[in-house]
């Protein structure tokens, strides 16, 4: 049945919070290696601020200055409670070129921890990277998911990728640099990702490469933010150019730029709390000088949360119901392609029906019967007429002796019977002499075939035991293959829908 999203529909998702964890489930069962689902991204240099951004709107105290920094896509899933419930798990990757994405991320439920409070998840985190660190995964594209509840985080979904390096230390893989590019590429490339570019304030923000990565896969800038940190390192004079750039006065995007102020190294050596981090951002924005003049909802890890929840809201919104067109097209694609593969067997198996080695036995029983019919007909032509059993008239014979003469003899009555008994037998002799010389060859000659047959019939079905016809009837490793990853899509597109179905409240009964 076809899954419709009709206006209608679409409304009995009651609230944006429905519609978010809809698109969580569809993407913890796998669906977003087939159909793009609505995300955020955060994307930046390795020492843009990136992880104590992330520390200030979860909550979490991600490692930043660590050798365990982050070394693969870490996915927050937050949800806004009464009590913290959460677990921390690792998700594997692996490169599928029949999907949509050419990605493939699957749960195996490997490494699953729970989390009693939010103090738990910099451990378990760190577990999780060390244990791809040593598997020799540097940077690795499996994914870490953090996912929590509590009273003080946003309903927020997001995921942190590892942060673009220019230069490897001593003892590092230079396959670093191109691979973290390859996969905030793959990430920004995504037209339902929401790139959120995390500049330093106290560089050339413009000649960034994030920025710059930012403008090539978004060059219209309606599906990036700009998150301006380190505002407090701005050197003298050279505020007002960030100034008019947080206005978004000079280089303009849709969705604008942020500034935020988050907890310095210093201030992290020193333990300063992510609560205190915030208070101490709050009173800074307020007394600078050229900060203050800038409008509240532009600066502030507070704000930021605020604006990123309703800027993922309207991205589901927006998404959602083009998502479920593609659900249905790629299903139907999908079933018709099984179809065809099975249609393209079948046509082969009756190929090989028709090949000569079994047509052999026809081919014979037509030109023995061909041969039959071409010597009886001359048989027919050289005798003369016989009766049933195949033997001359003697009547026929003694009318054609009567007409023979035999000169001047006169001969007795028992003479003359003699002698046309004696040419009677001279002529069937050799009418029969004939007749056997060309029949048994011919009957011989089926004999022999027929019997070959009968014992290559035999030995060949006594080699057709089940692990014979297993082997002759299984397909190529490439075939097999393709039709287990369609069989995969199939019922990962059928979970969707049933997700979806599940997750949309039926209207009540009309009376």
């Amino acid at each position: 049945m076809k899954l419709k999203m009709d206006h209608q529909l679409f409304d009995r998702l009651r609230s944006d919070e429905d519609q978010r964890k809809l698109v969580d489930k569809l993407r913890e069962i796998g669906l977003d290696q087939y159909v793009e689902l609505p995300q955020i991204a955060v994307m930046g240099d390795t020492s843009s601020g990136k992880s104590s951004l992330l520390s200030a709107i979860s909550g979490v105290s991600f490692p930043s200055a660590d050798q365990l920094t982050t070394r693969c896509p870490t996915q927050l899933i937050l949800t806004n409670a009464d009590t913290f419930r959460g677990n921390v798990r690792l998700v594997r990757f692996q490169v599928d070129n029949e999907s949509s994405t050419g990605e493939n991320l699957f749960d195996t439920g490997e490494d699953k921890e729970a989390l009693t409070c939010l103090d738990d998840v910099p451990g378990a985190i760190t577990k999780l990277t060390k244990k791809l660190v040593d598997e020799g995964q540097y940077i690795s594209d499996d994914q870490i998911v953090v996912e929590m509840s509590g009273p003080e985080l946003p309903n927020l979904t997001l995921t942190d990728l590892p942060g673009l390096v220019r230069t490897v230390g001593d003892h590092e893989n230079e396959n670093i640099i191109p691979r973290v590019r390859n996969m905030v590429n793959r990430y920004m490339s995504q037209e339902r990702t929401i790139i959120i570019a995390v500049v330093p304030a106290n560089v050339d923000m413009h000649n960034t490469e994030i920025l710059q990565a930012a403008q090539e896969a978004d060059p219209n800038g309606t599906r990036t933010i700009a998150v301006v940190t380190k505002v407090d390192l701005v050197d003298a004079g050279a505020e007002q150019a960030v100034h008019d750039l947080l206005l978004n006065k000079k280089k303009k995007m849709h969705l604008g730029y942020h500034a935020v102020k988050c907890r310095s190294q210093r201030e992290l050596t020193k333990g300063t709390t992510i609560e205190k981090g915030i208070s101490n951002e709050i009173a800074f924005f307020g007394k600078h000088e050229y900060w203050r003049r800038l409008p509240t909802e532009l600066w502030g890890v507070l704000e930021l949360s605020g604006r990123l929840v309703t800027i993922l809201q309207d991205n589901i919104r927006r998404s959602l119901p083009k998502v479920i067109s593609e659900i249905n097209a790629r299903l139907a694609v999908a079933q018709k392609e099984v179809s065809r593969i099975a249609r393209q067997e079948l046509k082969l198996l009756l190929q090989y029906e028709s090949r000569p080695y079994t047509q052999d036995q026809r081919l014979y029983e037509e030109l023995d019967k061909l041969r039959q019919r071409a010597l009886r007909s001359r048989l027919e032509e050289a005798l003369p007429p016989a009766n049933a059993h195949g033997l001359v008239s003697l009547t026929d014979v003694a009318r054609t002796l009567g007409g023979v003469s035999v000169g001047q003899f006169t001969l007795s009555s028992v003479d003359r019977e003699a002698l046309e008994m004696e040419i009677a037998l001279q002529a069937y002799l050799e009418v029969a002499s004939h007749r056997f010389v060309d029949v048994v060859p011919m009957k011989l000659n089926g004999m022999i075939l027929c019997s070959f047959f009968r014992e290559m019939e035999s030995e060949f079905l006594s080699i057709t035991t089940d692990k014979k016809v297993g082997e002759l009837l299984q397909e190529s490793d490439g075939e097999a293959a393709r039709r287990q990853h369609l069989f995969d899509r199939i019922n990962t597109l059928e979970k969707a829908k049933c997700v979806i179905e599940s997750s949309v409240p039926m209207p009540a009964p009309f009376y």
